[in-house]
């Protein structure tokens, strides 16, 4: 195994401040007046377990469920109920004077109420609304309606799609979409705006992110002590938390300045380029690309990648044949060993400008970022992971932008190569297919490109106390290729017992262990799958 020589190392400060003045000031009112509390504390009442959101309207707290919406005391006692036309509430949010916003999740729309008379009044059809030409727009057709939100111009939705999952800003006048950013998780159940920035819940992590007035994520998140949280309140450094579950409304006082830090960052490292002899002995090589990063809400954007590199130099492949394009060119620091490596993985930032740079040397050797030139003979492993979106025209997401299909196709199909296997794990990947096809290729997808790519709903570990996520398709692909789940059973996928491990039997076994909301694609025209051997 020949190992990596970092030759350069560039530093760049990341700003992780995330501030800035709202599009328009949102409606700020005084928080409920309850005695003063210590850092952490509980308000509890049978009231709140028949609660799906929360929010502060003029200085009263309102709670919505199912056909309901409520008013409630400081020791959680309701004082009036409003009969709403939603069954299941997806979010509160203050809207106009008098009047609030309530998701409806069951038939994506949302209702202003006035909270004097109790009118209601449709003022979103998320399925009508027009998107044009915003990344991942069609997700507001096909996902949940989680929560929502008003910044005293715009209406900002939260809507989970697996890894599509999105907030959108929606101007109520047009019904028009006019901006888009990917949630912190799928399962983002309440945003609230405070001091002119967005804070979202989601609730699967248990985290609370904040978003700058650009919808631009700081990467630092807030954990919460609550269980199922559906509901949050924010005021002077102090977060409420709505918990059904615990019956509940948690108290913790965050400090929440301490998510505006600035980070010094590493951005990529150099290696030596190992230019090898003219058509000596096949080479194996793989290219790894995760655009996005852990501290995004995907814990697994970094746990499938270092797990899927480890079990490639498991499998027999050297580290200076993988180039991995990881994030903005850091490692993760992972608490869980199991996601770590005892040197760098990540080798470049997952940019546009990286990736055609990356493939370029692949196809004429560049030395400059010690990356060798394929030889014909050679095999090459690719595996692609990030949001997408698209459809029949789709593209996988990197940090500054989309990567159409097409230009994947133009970019890496005339690499010198003697066989390709390409495993996607992105929503719409299926839209890959028509764009990699030749006759020395296998490819395998998460997903239709109709559909969006999900977490694994099972498949995580517990480790001190910490769930660690993985993709479903990744799971099965990576735990096919190390012979092991993370916990150590074993897994054979040699279904023939010739010794091999078969691109076509790792999709195989995928396909038989999916249980996502999601089809497992597969294009193998010319039988390469039966001949690409990856252990």
């Amino acid at each position: 195994m020949v190992a990596r020589t970092a030759r350069a190392l560039l530093i760049l400060t990341v700003a992780l401040m995330m501030v800035g003045t709202a599009t328009a000031a949102p409606i700020t009112t005084p928080i409920l007046k309850l005695p003063a509390i210590p850092v952490f504390d509980r308000i509890t009442s049978t009231a709140f377990s028949s609660l799906l959101a929360m929010a502060e309207v003029e200085g009263q707290v309102y709670g919505a469920g199912k056909g309901q919406l409520v008013a409630l005391d400081s020791s959680g006692k309701i004082t009036r109920t409003i009969g709403i036309p939603i069954e299941k509430p997806a979010g509160i949010s203050s809207f106009t004077a008098g009047k609030v916003i309530i998701g409806d999740s069951g038939n994506s729309a949302v209702f202003s109420i006035d909270l004097k008379t109790g009118q209601a009044a449709k003022l979103l059809d998320l399925k009508a609304t027009s998107y044009g030409s915003l990344r991942a727009g069609d997700v507001l057709k096909s996902g949940t309606l989680m929560s929502v939100a008003y910044d005293g111009k715009y209406v900002l939705v939260a809507i989970s799609a697996g890894y599509s999952s999105s907030i959108f800003s929606i101007d109520p006048a047009s019904n028009k979409a006019v901006a888009q950013t990917w949630a912190p998780g799928d399962s983002p159940t309440a945003m609230n705006f405070y001091g002119g920035n967005l804070y979202v819940l989601d609730a699967a992590s248990k985290q609370i992110r904040m978003y700058d007035a650009a919808l631009k994520l700081n990467v630092k998140p807030i954990d919460i002590q609550a269980e199922d949280p559906r509901g949050i309140i924010i005021k002077d450094n102090e977060v409420r938390v709505l918990s059904p579950k615990e019956n509940s409304i948690v108290v913790m006082k965050p400090d929440l300045l301490s998510m505006k830090e600035v980070q010094l960052r590493p951005v990529w490292k150099m290696r030596e380029a190992l230019i090898g002899p003219i058509l000596a002995m096949p080479r194996d090589y793989a290219l790894l690309i995760c655009g996005d990063v852990a501290e995004s809400g995907y814990d697994e954007f970094w746990n499938d990648t270092v797990w899927l590199y480890k079990s490639l130099l498991g499998a027999g492949y050297t580290e200076d044949r993988i180039y991995v394009l990881y994030g903005d060119g850091n490692d993760y620091s992972s608490a869980n060993p199991a996601y770590r490596h005892t040197a760098a993985v990540t080798d470049f930032p997952a940019t546009i400008a990286w990736v055609d740079k990356v493939i370029n040397g692949m196809k004429n050797g560049d030395a400059s970022i010690g990356v060798s030139k394929l030889q014909s003979n050679d095999t090459l492993f690719v595996w692609v992971f990030d949001h997408g979106g698209g459809g029949a025209a789709a593209y996988f997401c990197l940090t500054d932008g989309g990567y159409a299909d097409t230009a994947f196709g133009t970019n890496l199909n005339p690499l010198p190569y003697a066989k390709r296997a390409i495993f996607m794990q992105q929503c719409r990947s299926g839209g890959f297919i028509d764009n990699m096809m030749n006759d020395r290729t296998f490819i395998s997808t998460a997903c239709l490109a109709t559909e969006n790519a999900h977490r694994a709903d099972t498949e995580n570990e517990l480790y001190n106390g910490t769930y660690y996520h993985h993709g479903e398709y990744n799971y099965y692909l990576i735990t096919a290729i190390s012979g092991k789940t993370p916990a150590g059973a074993a897994i054979n996928v040699d279904y023939n017992s010739d010794g091999k491990l078969m691109a076509k039997e790792i999709h195989s076994y995928i396909t038989s262990k999916e249980s996502g909301p999601e089809t497992p694609q597969q294009w193998d025209g010319y039988g390469i799958g039966n001949g690409f051997d990856v252990r």
